[in-house]
């Protein structure tokens, strides 16, 4: 439990850090590349001679060569691109222009080539690929906070918007000091690296000080081999490809051991060196680093994300070739706190068993050379027969068993974190709505703006599965007379909970959803409707929202008139509210359509009326049948002297135009009784019902009108 605890709260603390959420950001830029490399190296390189035979044929020498290009493209550029998607997401991050989301890119590949030692005898060409991931991502990190704090600086120190100067300009102008500066200190920086390791570059003395650390542990098989998988895993959950780092180890070392072993097989001698290249590829890697095949599967069979298991679905069959990128990447693994310990261990236990195994005779000494891209089970049976399949299959087991709690963890920390970025997406959007300003997705930082993609995905399935719904609040009149209800849209996500209403519409507007989801709605206010009764009294009326967007839409008549034949609902029973800000925002167009929609027989509403966007036109257009008060001036009514003069005069107002006027958010008798004082007839808030489900309507309704029937009857009896 302390483990579990301690993990949440590691996890939540990344989460809130602006780095760690640009370095994810910057590896999830990269699936797409390494989902396109992964599936590349596995056409090219399928492990069937038969399948070889053919793709080297001169037939196919166009795919085989495309492929070539495709892998190439994409693997040998690796560091490049991740370099280049780090300092973008940083960028995003950080909020900085579109031109500085270009220039900050530009400034981190230039710094890359400076840190992979271009020019010099240390610079290889291999560094761009995945060979110099260590030095692509301490470029991107230190950079891009370095380009971030000069360029802050330099807007300080030289402001630029009293010149007349073009504003497209301000950005490259601001740009060149910390793109000088963040190359300048680069160089620095790597000729002191140099000077200090006497010409190697940052890649390649890392790579030297863990062959060293490694060297004197070389003559201890398991020790070694420990520290070994140890050194690769660590490297990989930090984004850096261990394999290619310890290229010495791995390639010479134990390649080395492994070739002893044949030898010594050819030679009819017994091979004697149980750990070599064969038995980490096939015991420590099935599926690639962490022996993510085990991960995979475990995902698949427990987990309830819906992100991991997509990931591990995309991940599944380059892991069966142990290509692990799609998963590293995607999930994320790497600089995941959850999985840090799982990840580490799962090799570590391989190791130990599959030693105990090896040294106990239960399977043999590995002494035959398989391709590394040779899938797990089959790999275990090439080299070592039947036993080795069966030891696969046992430590796979073993694996999924370690990772199933970690994963469950993930589930809850997936969850919480979903939902603390949520609330953080209502927040915003309610501050944009307090100025009126729309909710969009360039504005919003990467991590933000993922939430919000997300939930505009969700919401389209939601819709596809009827997973929304409509509540209603009844209205009633100062004789506590129910006069109707208002269809108020609520959304219950399966990990956010309740999404706030305004939300929906606006994640449905950037989403392209928005006639689909008022299509849902004004089906499920007339199916209501029709429910409540045979034939509904002529004063008796289901309101439902629209927004001005909708307006704009050429199917909204059309989809409200279906929905009302569906149902043999007259129009007359059915509301349409516009709110006083979209009504005032109307082009000529859309007020032709709200005329229309006023002469098929709709009641219109004027909603959130005296907001301050007051316009006595719209009320004197005959448009509208009801005004409904701002709750900004109904729940301060009591407290507020201004407020009551508001009132008063907007209930002047529309009775002198011959409209209805209805009070929301009434919540107690004392603000009840001031508005009715002050003209109000119509109340609509907690003092008389919260919202409602449909089932809780009808029985309101039914029990509201049969004991105004029975009323009625005992007076015509008197």
């Amino acid at each position: 439990m302390n483990i579990k605890n301690g993990l949440l709260s590691i996890t939540e603390y990344c989460e809130n850090s602006r780095d760690f959420q640009a370095i994810r950001g910057g590896f999830i830029l990269m699936i797409p590349v390494v989902i396109i490399a992964s599936f590349a190296l596995v056409f090219i390189a399928f492990p069937i001679p038969a399948y070889q035979s053919w793709m080297h044929s001169l037939s196919c020498s166009g795919l085989y060569h495309g492929l070539l290009l495709i892998r190439t493209a994409s693997a040998d550029y690796l560091s490049l691109l991740l370099c280049s998607a780090f300092s973008w997401s940083y960028a995003r991050e950080w909020q900085l222009p579109s031109y500085q989301c270009c220039l900050l890119p530009l400034t981190a590949i230039g710094c890359f080539f400076i840190g992979a030692g271009i020019g010099t005898p240390a610079y290889r060409s291999d560094y761009l690929g995945s060979a110099g991931m260590l030095t692509g991502i301490f470029t991107a990190v230190f950079i891009s906070r370095l380009y971030i704090l000069l360029l802050s600086k330099t807007r300080v120190l030289c402001p630029l918007e009293s010149y007349h100067i073009d504003p497209r300009l301000h950005h490259i102008i601001y740009s060149v000091f910390p793109m000088a500066g963040a190359l300048v200190i680069m160089v620095l920086l790597q000729t002191l690296i140099q000077y200090c390791t006497g010409g190697i570059c940052l890649q390649a003395q890392a790579a030297i000080t863990l062959t060293a650390v490694f060297r004197p542990f070389q003559y201890a098989p398991l020790p070694a081999g420990l520290l070994f998988i140890t050194m690769t895993q660590l490297l990989w959950f930090f984004g850096i490809h261990g394999q290619n780092v310890l290229y010495d180890i791995n390639s010479n070392y134990y390649n080395e051991l492994l070739q002893q072993n044949i030898t010594a097989a050819a030679a009819g001698d017994a091979p004697v060196h149980i750990i070599n290249l064969i038995f980490n590829n096939s015991y420590l890697l099935m599926g690639g680093s962490g022996c993510s095949l085990a991960l995979i599967i475990a995902i698949l069979l427990v987990s309830r994300s819906g992100q991991a298991r997509t990931i591990s679905r995309l991940s599944f069959i380059p892991a069966c070739f142990n290509i692990s990128e799609i998963m590293l990447f995607g999930l994320p693994v790497i600089l995941n706190p959850v999985f840090v310990l799982p990840f580490l261990a799962v090799p570590i236990v391989n190791m130990l068993t599959a030693f105990a195994f090896t040294a106990a005779g239960i399977v043999p000494v590995l002494a035959r050379d398989v391709s590394w891209i040779t899938p797990p089970l089959l790999s275990g049976f090439l080299t070592a027969g039947l036993p080795g399949l069966c030891l696969q299959v046992f430590l796979l087991g073993i694996d999924i068993c370690i990772y199933i709690p970690f994963i469950r963890i993930y589930d809850q920390q997936e969850v919480h974190s979903f939902k603390k970025d949520v609330r953080e997406l209502e927040n915003i959007y309610q501050e944009l709505e307090s100025r009126n300003e729309p909710l969009r997705l360039d504005q919003l930082n990467h991590h933000r703006q993922t939430t919000a993609i997300q939930l505009i995905s969700d919401l389209g399935r939601a819709l596809s599965r009827q997973q929304l719904f409509l509540v209603y609040q009844p209205q009633f009149n100062i004789q506590s007379k129910m006069i109707g209800a208002e269809a108020l849209l609520r959304w219950k996500h399966d990990r956010a909970g309740y999404i706030y209403p305004p939300l929906i519409l606006a994640l449905a507007k950037a989403g392209s959803q928005l006639p689909r989801l008022e299509s849902f709605i004004f089906q499920a206010a007339c199916e209501t409707a029709s429910l409540l009764s045979d034939k509904l009294p002529e004063d008796y009326h289901i309101s439902f929202n629209i927004c001005g967007d909708s307006l704009r839409y050429p199917e909204l008549e059309e989809n409200i008139r279906h929905s009302l034949q569906q149902f043999a609902i007259s129009p007359r029973n059915i509301g349409i509210e516009i709110t006083e800000h979209d009504a005032i925002a109307s082009t000529s167009i859309t007020m032709d359509k709200l005329y229309r929609l006023k002469n098929s027989g709709y009641l219109l509403f004027i909603d959130d009326f005296g907001m301050g966007h007051t316009s006595i036109t719209y009320l004197k257009s005959n448009i509208f049948d009801v005004v409904k008060l701002d709750s900004s001036i109904t729940t301060t009514v009591l407290s507020n002297p201004n407020s009551q003069e508001i009132i008063a005069s907007l209930v002047q107002l529309t009775k002198s135009l011959h409209l209805h006027i209805v009070a929301e958010f009434v919540d107690n008798i004392p603000q009840r009784d001031k508005l009715n004082a002050l003209g109000c007839e119509v109340f609509q808030g907690y003092l008389y019902s919260p919202p409602i489900s449909r089932t809780e309507l009808i029985a309101l309704y039914h029990k509201h009108f049969d004991k105004n029937k029975t009323d009625n009857k005992n007076e015509i009896s008197q």
